[in-house]
């Protein structure tokens, strides 16, 4: 056993012996019998049916062990489930739901005399390596069994031509045991045995956390896999990955609608390069200088050195994560939602904001950040310069962010207001004017931005933008086009919606963004069951009373405070992303919502002195287990080409 051997002296000892037991026989059941998928890809030029029968060695093909569906000629692509198999061992002990109980196949693909052409068929489940037939040779294992009259194999799948009304295929399979998930339930054991372990024994006050750098590797470990193996752009990527490709060879701005970035425009006839973020620049920079690495025969395309630069800031975070403590706790919020940790595997703009949004709230946390030192020494005129040089370029930085990301400003504005009204410094006058000092670095480092770009685009910008809209968006989603047949989504105020409906029915705008921000991502083929969501809304709100609670009976002023600012933020935040969605295009995407995390993650750092730890960490380390499923079981392991 991995548990130490004095692990269940204890009653609670054993009570989390017997819990971790559990939690890893339901790992196990997740793997091996969750359903069993069927992708296929078929063309054909009338309408059909196409049916799929499955036996083991002992059965013969029955209608109950099939799964029929209609083929049209307008559609290729068909994925669906496969019914409970019942094998022969079924009768005498239990249902199996394995892929390992089929041992027969066959293929019934029309029932119409004529023509069809099998492209790929792919019978997947987890825990067992896929059923492929794709290639001339895999598609040659489909042996005709009747009413064949001939069966052509070429490089894009087979053409069968029937003889009858019943043509069918036949073939044997030996599904095997994937030992890749065999591995990931090992290390998924070592994982839950650290965990609570850490729960159940004590710790001094310096380590109070320390099990998060690991848990930080471990997810960056995970984010690298999923970011370097997987060859599935997300929907924007392709977009993000164009504006940092312009700025690998280019310093300065493109001009609104100039020709030659018009394939950087989407089909709203928006362009990244338009924008005011400057993670475009930095990261084409990163990848023009992999570009002259020789590792650079090994980064075969190009958006795999832009996803590098995101994976990259991750990995940053974890060894700050490893060196400080108060970057510890501020990345406690990166452990607990899966939908984080994918938005470091593909390159986007959410990844930069974060990483810049956590080394600010360094600064206004940490009492060795340079800020802290910047508001509290005598120093030189020099010393002054310099320190205000340094914070203002990194303030700088956020207000060339994602612009949802804005509100972190507003909350540390408010925090330092707070820190002002309470007396926290020596001598408010000297904070003010070296506070002030910041702004303007910051504020000269933007508008030298904006100036750049005006002079290159005017100061009209806006218009021209919305004139391009017309020019290149497409009609469904072109302000010049009627709102009548522009798309479902644009302009629901206009269209007359009311503000309550965008929460019911079809539009479920909360249950969506919580959707989007714990249990999606696009490479989940399916996403979280429903479960998976309702523990975790659970969770979210027993923590949220246990945070807000404990701060409240504390009975500290500043605290209490701090916990008003973050709810009025975060309040502001949503109220943001529901005024966006129901006047502009409606978009329930859980990762606008990031700032809460990282601002909860301030507000558990001045409030751990009316935090229990044991509870603290048990909430945020059952939330890690949730997100390791999420992202693993459901997402990462559905990867085509892992």
């Amino acid at each position: 056993m991995f548990f130490p051997s004095n692990f269940v002296k204890r009653p609670i000892k054993k009570s989390v012996f017997f819990i971790s037991i559990v939690f890893i026989m339901v790992l196990a059941y997740q793997f091996f019998f969750t359903p069993i998928s069927i992708e296929i890809e078929i063309v054909t030029p009338k309408k059909n049916i196409f049916q799929i029968f499955y036996a083991d060695q002992q059965h013969v093909y029955n209608e109950k062990q099939s799964r029929k569906f209609r083929v049209k000629p307008e559609l290729t692509n068909y994925d669906f489930i496969l019914p409970a198999f019942l094998s022969a061992k079924a009768l005498t002990f239990k249902p199996l739901k394995t892929l390992n109980s089929i041992r027969k196949l066959r293929i019934d693909p029309m029932k119409k005399s004529g023509t069809i052409r099998i492209k790929r068929i792919v019978i997947k489940q987890n825990g067992y390596k896929p059923l492929r037939f794709e290639t001339i040779d895999q598609l040659k294992r489909l042996r005709p069994a009747k009413d064949i009259a001939s069966i052509d194999y070429q490089h894009n799948g087979m053409v069968i031509l029937s003889s009858g009304r019943d043509p069918q295929l036949e073939a044997a399979v030996n599904p095997q045991i994937d030992f890749r998930f065999v591995f990931c339930i090992l290390i998924a054991i070592i994982l839950v045995d650290f965990i609570l372990h850490l729960l159940s024994g004590g710790t001094q006050k310096e380590d109070e956390f320390k099990y998060a750098p690991y848990l930080m590797v471990f997810i960056f470990a995970l984010i690298f896999a999923g970011g370097a193996i997987c060859t599935q752009m997300h929907a924007d990527e392709g977009h993000h990955l164009k504006a940092g490709i312009y700025y690998m060879d280019h310093w300065l701005p493109p001009k609104v609608c100039d020709p030659s970035i018009a394939h950087t425009y989407s089909v709203y006839g928006v362009s990244r390069l338009d924008s005011s973020e400057i993670v475009y620049l930095v990261a084409g920079k990163f990848a023009k200088l992999f570009a002259w690495l020789p590792l650079n025969d090994f980064l075969i395309n190009d958006f795999l050195r832009f996803r590098f630069f995101n994976i990259g800031l991750f990995l940053i975070l974890t060894l700050l994560s490893i060196k400080s403590v108060e970057y510890r706790i501020l990345c406690l919020p990166l452990l607990v939602t899966p939908q984080i940790w994918y938005v470091f595997t593909y390159f986007n703009s959410e990844a930069f904001a974060v990483f810049i949004i956590i080394l600010i709230g360094y600064q206004a946390v940490s009492e060795k950040s340079m800020l802290h030192h910047f508001m509290t020494m005598a120093g030189t005129k020099y010393e002054i310069i310099k320190y205000a040089i340094g914070l203002g370029l990194l303030f700088a930085l956020l207000l060339l962010i994602k612009l949802n990301f804005l509100v972190f400003a507003v909350f540390l504005a408010c925090v330092f207001l707070l820190k002002l009204i309470l007396r926290e410094y020596d001598d408010n006058r000297r904070v003010l004017l070296r506070v002030l000092l910041i702004l303007l670095v910051a504020a000269s480092v933007w508008g030298t931005h904006y100036g750049i770009d005006a002079s290159i685009n005017g100061f009209g910008k806006k218009d021209k933008c919305f004139e391009c809209r017309k020019k290149l968006a497409l009609p469904l989603f072109n302000p010049a086009t009627p709102l009548a047949q522009r798309h479902l989504y644009l302009r629901l105020k206009e269209r007359g919606l009311p503000l309550k409906k965008m929460f019911n029915g079809y539009w479920r705008w909360g249950y969506l963004s919580f959707w989007r921000s714990f249990g999606s991502s696009y490479f989940f083929k399916r996403p979280a069951p429903d479960w998976y969501l309702k523990v975790v809304l659970i969770i979210c709100i027993l923590f949220s009373f246990y945070l807000s609670g404990s701060i409240v009976i504390g009975l500290q002023l500043k605290q209490i405070l701090l916990l008003l600012i973050v709810f009025l933020c975060s309040l502001l935040l949503i109220a943001l992303s529901i005024w966006n969605s129901w006047t502009a295009s409606f978009q329930a995407l859980g990762r606008y919502l990031f700032p809460i995390f990282i601002m909860t993650g301030f507000l558990i750092f001045q409030s751990l002195t009316a935090l229990n730890k044991k509870y603290l960490n048990f909430f945020i380390l059952l939330m890690f287990l949730l997100s390791l499923y999420s992202y693993l079981f459901v997402g990462l392991l559905q990867l085509p080409k892992l």
